[in-house]
């Protein structure tokens, strides 16, 4: 059983930042909740700190654009909701409650993607808190070995605090 030490509910990039310091202080072990759907149980490590972005669920859409700006805790719904608002859709699986950067960042298989790639491919950016507690942009143009590194790459590249999706 995964119990536990610490719970760091975050709202904010910096509530994040401040988890990750504090558990790089203290050499406390880390772990990320995001959308809270991992059936491995990797979202909670015994005797440590979770951060958990559950709090962050934000969705904004641009429709102009076709993009969406998505905060690091929100699910597969909050984006299908928010994009359908605007007769748009989006590279999504087919359960609402996975966690949509966990979908993303894991590659993210789902119906539509032979017309409109992995949801890793319709990436565009990330906001992602570094180990030592930075909160750095990542696209193809910034950060691009980043930005490499986190599509389907694996984990324990960062916390993703905010991605952009079209």
């Amino acid at each position: 059983e995964s119990q536990p030490a610490l719970l760091a509910m975050c709202e904010a990039s910096a509530d994040v930042q401040a988890a990750v310091r504090s558990a790089r202080r203290h050499a406390i072990p880390l772990s990320v909740r995001g959308g809270g759907h991992d059936w491995a149980g990797r979202a909670l490590c015994p005797n440590g700190l979770v951060i958990d972005l559950s709090g962050m669920r934000q969705v904004i859409v641009d429709p102009h654009s076709q993009t969406a700006i998505v905060a690091g805790g929100a699910q597969v719904k909050d984006l299908a909701v928010a994009a359908a608002a605007h007769g748009l859709v989006a590279a999504l699986g087919n359960c609402g409650a996975v966690g949509l950067a966990g979908f993303t960042l894991g590659g993210g298989y789902g119906p539509l993607n032979g017309r409109h790639g992995l949801g890793a491919d319709n990436l565009f950016g990330a906001q992602v808190v570094l180990a030592d507690g930075r909160c750095v942009t990542t696209s193809p143009d910034e950060e691009p070995d980043l930005f490499w590194a986190i599509r389907g790459g694996g984990r324990n590249f960062g916390v993703v605090t905010s991605m952009l999706i079209q």
